[in-house]
């Protein structure tokens, strides 16, 4: 049975979290031939003050 983790930012609605779980799921289920009802998906939505990249917090990062 697959698992998939998602970690991204905190901030997005409901129904775009719901498309984003179901498209996941149909990728998996038909990239390796098992039932959607197999497929395990948990979204951890992190704030940008709890995630860095490069050693800078990502809420005080620049964009681009």
């Amino acid at each position: 049975m697959p698992f998939v983790e998602i970690k991204m930012w905190k901030g997005r609605d409901k129904e775009t979290r719901k498309k984003m779980i179901a498209k996941v799921t149909d990728a998996i289920a038909e990239t390796i031939q098992c039932p959607k009802d197999a497929v395990q998906v948990v979204v951890f939505e992190v704030e940008k003050d709890d995630w860095a990249i490069g050693g800078q917090i990502c809420s005080e990062r620049k964009p681009g």
